[in-house]
């Protein structure tokens, strides 16, 4: 017990060694909660430390997740230089993933060194903005249901669940693009699609076991691996990647999504005599899309709506500019309208979540 102290006070002197402007531990923890009774969440006490070191004028700071140190910048050129740049000391975030055992945590938010790197480089032409631009037709088609739904539950004169109808499209929106399958979650309640997406973003023993060692214990993490989604979750993804592939590739179906980028990232590579993506590492890419787009998509769009719910005043401006950019394009919402909608940009980004500055982990070597 002495030696494990001794370990949690020296680790949580790194700062202080360093000469790095940092925010003095509270607990054995560090500067977060015990991850197991969480109240306000790691990204609000991140989004706290931000703000202190901000104040006192300095260019980075840091803290601790138990014993490991959080490294915050501060200065917009050290954010630059490590994002843009300095791959070479910042490539991965020191989260636990294993290929081998649990495939799919082995995206590319999780992977960390040359796997980062060699998979990064391969991905980067998949997500121009002209490849995203091929996709909004997918994404408009997915809001047809969605209209219909509300339609036909505003004949019912019942109150709205609008997180649950937003979740519904974004699940459907990222099926569609992300796995090139149409999921039907608003005709369908009990769609396979839908469950699994749920699962993934729900609190359960489960996931708290897989936030504690992602975020408190990543080094221990990679020794005792937890797995983040079930088997029966692995298999279902894995196969329904497999079987789509193998349908594109024998029916010669052509479609604008995700799977389609990586049948031509596949046709390049065998051109160039070059490894391409296993069925695993195209199941991993495909299901960051569920965690980064299904909850934080929703949940954006629920706190908008109830915001202009609340101010008539912002709903009626933006309203018109929708009116007005319809009118430009002839009554068709397009892809190149919604990036002239400049009002449009200010209300998504006036609702995003505060955790819009960087937080980066810092291995010790």
């Amino acid at each position: 017990m002495l030696v494990f102290v001794l370990y949690v006070k020296w680790s949580q002197s790194y700062w202080a060694r360093k000469k790095v402007p940092y925010i003095k531990p509270t607990s054995i923890w560090g500067n977060f909660e015990n991850p197991f009774k969480q109240k306000l969440g790691v990204k609000h006490i991140a989004k706290e430390a931000y703000v202190e070191f901000k104040q006192q004028g300095v260019p980075h700071g840091g803290i601790y997740l138990f014993a490991e140190p959080v490294y915050i910048p501060i200065n917009p050129e050290l954010v630059k230089n490590i994002l843009a740049k300095d791959f070479s000391y910042f490539n991965g975030h020191g989260f636990p993933h294993d290929a081998k055992k649990d495939p799919l945590s082995a995206h590319l938010f999780n992977l960390d060194g040359d796997s980062w790197r060699n998979t990064r480089v391969k991905l980067t032409p998949v997500f121009t903005s002209g490849k995203m631009k091929t996709m909004f037709n997918t994404v408009l088609d997915c809001g047809k249901p969605l209209t219909q739904h509300i339609n036909a539950e505003l004949e019912t004169n019942k109150s709205l669940n609008i997180h649950e109808i937003v979740s519904l499209f974004t699940i459907d929106v990222i099926g569609s693009c992300a796995f090139g399958v149409e999921c039907n979650s608003f005709k369908d309640p009990d769609a396979e699609f839908k469950k699994f997406g749920y699962q993934v973003t729900e609190v359960s023993p489960r996931n708290k076991v897989y936030n504690f060692m992602k975020f408190v214990a990543p080094t221990i993490g990679k020794f005792i691996h937890v797995r983040r989604v079930t088997l029966e979750m692995e298999n279902f993804i894995i196969n329904m990647i497999q079987g789509v592939l193998d349908h594109r590739k024998s029916g010669k179906v052509v479609r604008n999504d995700f799977m389609q980028l990586f049948l031509e990232l596949e046709k390049k590579a065998k051109a160039n005599n070059e490894d391409s993506f296993t069925i695993q590492e195209i199941a991993a890419q495909a299901y960051v899309f569920i965690i980064g787009g299904f909850e934080t998509s929703a949940t954006t769009m629920t706190f908008i709506l109830h915001e202009l719910a609340y101010n008539e005043e912002i709903q009626e401006k933006l309203r018109n500019e929708i009116r007005e950019t319809l009118r430009r394009y002839n009554g068709s919402l397009t892809y190149d309208g919604i990036m002239e909608m400049k009002y449009m940009d200010q209300v998504v980004n006036g609702n995003i979540s505060p955790f819009c500055f960087p937080l980066i982990y810092f291995k010790c070597i």
